[in-house]
Parts: structure tokens; C-alpha cells; sequence
């Protein structure tokens, strides 16, 4: 999974408050306010808030105050600036997401009587929407999908099985049968380059602490390594005979890769090393494993069991066995995952019962199953908008959930078709 900077619960429709105390100023000049703004900490880091203040009889005020926020903290945190009392005090917030998703901001007037408390709510929106890429295994072109809509279509010049959006490159490489192709996600366009891979590549992900890339190779049953900035091959690594690779996870805190696979149904987990790009160790899952999130908050590691109908958690440390979650309905199958890194909620894509079940990572118990189309093969989170999309197989679409309560809010019909995955480009 990527990083993703934000520790808004909801910033579409999150109400942030700003507290202000008056207070004397000490320098006899006149009243002035101190005005408090009031955040909680979230799981991941907010690059920093910018907070300009503007009003009659007063020059502009303006300061940018760097935050962090910390995995699983509940606290607050507040950031003060002082500005004079007075009538129709103008304040501006703007949440600067270390490049990931652009900015949220939010304006809100406010009169600053002497000796009052006055409590300011601001309403936050994105200053851009992310766009959706979803590759057509046998229809042959990339859909993009903005605000719910297919907004451009792309042809890698081969049938794509999978992709991954970078988000700070705002790149989106293709699996093509041997090779990586490369859309500028600015322009929506090929970018003329490629990579060669192993063959069959069909899972990818990068680390951006170390600034590499992984990507599985089901045909040639390796992972190879790449460079995130030169897209050059590092090296590649074999897995045991005869397993095949399918997806992957990076636990960027620990430095390591896990990687699904199985042979003949068996299935196992490889751990690689990320210093150093070599096998750390195996450790068994059930039947024919597909999908994997890591929690890195908790170092917990999540594992989609399509041929068990169930969903294995381990720990990070030991790869022990915490517990077995059985998906719900008649042989359902669960395939793919993705994990909202801010709330921790586990999504698993889930082809017989044609639905999303949504497990609480603190619990590990299943809270929510959202029908969606017919054989969702796998589902992508917009951490920034909190919208879950699951990719729906044979249907040809894509469905569309809110991830504050679960609510389907439209499918996307049309696109090219047997889609296998997505991802989303923030900006």
C-alpha cells in the first residue's frame, strides 16, 4: 500500500473547529485573540496547515505550522496563532497533504469579541478529485474514471492484467505479458517507455522509504526489483519451485515484502527482505491465496484465502497465526484486499456472493458486507475521499461505496472489458 498523508476522518464533509481565546495584550497595544486550532492525530502524517487570517483595520496574518500525526493515536493536537479582536475576522485553512492529494481548505468569518471564547467551524474540501484507473484483461484498454465517470480510455498496446498508480511521479505503470507499460497520469497518455519484467507480471507495489519497486511474475514465479526513480532492474528474485506469485503487500516500517503463492492450491507466504532483496523466510497460509494487506500500525498481516472461503491474520513479527476469519454466504471466495491505512478497516473483494466485506482491523471481525457487481475481482481505497472501489469482473464495472457507512454510491457501467483490478491516483 502507498503512504498517504492525511488525518482528516472524512475530508469532504469534515467540520474542523477553531478555538479562540481573548486575551490582553501584554504589550498594552490593544485586545488581542489567540486563536487555537485543534486537530486530532491520525495513522498517517499531514505535511502541515496553513492558517491566514484577514479583516477590517488589520493587516493579513499568515502561518504554516508542520504536523505529524501518530499510528493510532486518539490525542489532539492545536497550533495557535494570534490576531487582534474585531468584527468579521476572515479565516482560511488549507491542509497541505506532502503532495499526495493536493490541498483541502476551508474559509469561515468570525467576530472576535475582547474576553469571549468563540468557536469557528470549517468545512473542508478537496481541491481536486482522484482519478480511478482500471485495466480491461481482455478488452485491452485502461478506463479512467473521475467524479464517477469514464473521463478517458487508453490502449497499452497489449492486453493489461493489472497496474499501480504512483503518486508522487504521478505515473501508472500496465502489466503487459513481459514488460511494465507507462502512463503520464497528468496527460492520460502513454508515455512511449517500458520496463521489462519476467513474464506474466501481474501484482506491483513500491516502497518509498527505500525508493523500490516490486513486482510479481506469475509465469516466471519471481519478483523483480526495481529502482522507483531510473526504472532500472536491480535484481530478481526466484521464488521455491513451482509457486506462483500473485500478490503482494510492503510493511515500509519493517522493510518488508510478502508476497501470496501458491502450487496446487497449497499455500505459502514469502518474505523478503527489503535491505537486501532476498527470501527472509516462507510461512503457510490456507488454500490458494490471493489477496494481502499488512496493518502497519499493529504489524498485523492479512491474507485473502480464495480456495478456504476465509481470511488468515498474522503477526508481523513471528508470522505466528492471530486468528481465521470466515467470510460470510455460501462458498464465497474472497480474491482481492485493500486496508484504509487512516481507520485501519480492511476491504476483501469477495466473487461468489458478489459483495465487499469489511473487516475492523482492531477487532478483526467482519462489520459490514456491501453488495456489489457480479465477481468483483478485487477493490482499491481513496484514502483521501474515503471511497472504496470495487472492480466488478464480469459485470464490466465498477462500483462505487462510501466509506463512512458502507452505502453504495453508484457503479460505473462500460468499462473495457473483464477488468481484474484498479487502483487511484491522488492528487
Amino acid at each position: 500500500m502507498k503512504k498517504y498523508g492525511i488525518i482528516i476522518a472524512s475530508l469532504l464533509s469534515l467540520m474542523l473547529v477553531l478555538m479562540f481565546t481573548t486575551c490582553v495584550d501584554p504589550g498594552g497595544s490593544g485586545d488581542t485573540a489567540t486563536a487555537s486550532f485543534c486537530f486530532a492525530k491520525g495513522l498517517q502524517t499531514v505535511e502541515s496547515y496553513t492558517i491566514s487570517v484577514t479583516g477590517p483595520g488589520m493587516s493579513e496574518i499568515s502561518r504554516t505550522f508542520p504536523i505529524e500525526g501518530e499510528c493510532g493515536s486518539t490525542e489532539q493536537d492545536c497550533v495557535n496563532i494570534e490576531v487582534p479582536s474585531g468584527n468579521s475576522r476572515e479565516f482560511n485553512v488549507v491542509v497541505n497533504v506532502s503532495g499526495e492529494a493536493g490541498s483541502f481548505s476551508g474559509t469561515a468569518t468570525a467576530n472576535m469579541p475582547p474576553w469571549e471564547q468563540v468557536n469557528v467551524s470549517v468545512a473542508l474540501s478537496a481541491d481536486k478529485s482522484a482519478k480511478v484507473y482500471v485495466p480491461g484483461s481482455t478488452g485491452g484498454d485502461v478506463d479512467v474514471i473521475r467524479n464517477n465517470a469514464i473521463i478517458a480510455t487508453i490502449n497499452p498496446g497489449a492486453p493489461p492484467d493489472n497496474l499501480f498508480a504512483d503518486y508522487k511521479t504521478k505515473k501508472v505503470f500496465v502489466c503487459l505479458a513481459s514488460s511494465l507499460a507507462i502512463i503520464d497520469g497528468n496527460t492520460d497518455t502513454l508515455t512511449g517507455s517500458t520496463i521489462a519484467v519476467g513474464n506474466g507480471p501481474s501484482r506491483i507495489g513500491i516502497n518509498y522509504r527505500t525508493n523500490k519497486m516490486y513486482v510479481t511474475n506469475e509465469t516466471d514465479g519471481s519478483v523483480t526489483v526495481i529502482d522507483a526513480s531510473s526504472y532500472a532492474v536491480l535484481t530478481t528474485i526466484t521464488l521455491l519451485g513451482g509457486m506462483t506469485p500473485r500478490f503482494l503487500a510492503i510493511n515500509e516500517t519493517t522493510n518488508k515484502i510478502y508476497v501470496t503463492s501458491y502450487s496446487g492450491g497449497a499455500g505459502m507466504v514469502a518474505v523478503i527482505d527489503g535491505s537486501d532483496d532476498t527470501i527472509y523466510s516462507y510461512f503457510a497460509t490456507n488454500a490458494t491465496p490471493n489477496g494481502i494487506v499488512v496493518n502497519e500500525c499493529s504489524n498485523k498481516i492479512y491474507v485473502a484465502n480464495f480456495g478456504a472461503d476465509n481470511v488468515t491474520v498474522y503477526d508481523g513479527t513471528t508470522h505466528n497465526l492471530i486468528t481465521t476469519i470466515t467470510m460470510q454466504g455460501g462458498s464465497p471466495a474472497p480474491y482481492g484486499m485493500d486496508i484504509h491505512p487512516r481507520n485501519g478497516k480492511v476491504y476483501v473483494s469477495v466473487i461468489n456472493t458478489n459483495d465487499v466485506q469489511v473487516i475492523n482491523s482492531s477487532t478483526d471481525q467482519i462489520v459490514a458486507v456491501v453488495p456489489v457487481g457480479n465477481t468483483p475481482y478485487n477493490v482499491t481505497v481513496d484514502v483521501a475521499r474515503n471511497r472504496i472501489y470495487a472492480i466488478n469482473w464480469s459485470a464490466g464495472s465498477v462500483t462505487v461505496i462510501d466509506g463512512s457507512d458502507n452505502s453504495v454510491i453508484t457503479t460505473v457501467s462500460g468499462v473495457s472489458a473483464d477488468p481484474l483490478g484498479a487502483d487511484v491516483l491522488l492528487y
